[in-house]
């Protein structure tokens, strides 16, 4: 509950959005990223994929849909 609202940028620094839930079916973590342009997307909160670095979730942009 944490990391919801925080921002999510890829590694140069570009927005990508924000946290708007941690979901866990039961393979793990995942994060819903609302982008900026509205559209949500579920990323696995996996190193590589999703890290949180510095308050901010640094995220691997080829995971939203």
């Amino acid at each position: 509950a944490d990391l919801i609202g925080l921002p999510c940028r890829d590694r140069e620094g570009t927005a990508l959005g924000t946290v708007s839930a941690v979901e866990n079916y039961g393979a793990g973590d995942l994060l819903e990223i609302e982008a900026t342009n509205g559209h949500k997307s579920l990323i696995p909160f996996k190193p590589g994929i999703a890290d949180l670095e510095d308050g901010r979730v640094v995220l691997d942009p080829v995971f939203l849909a």
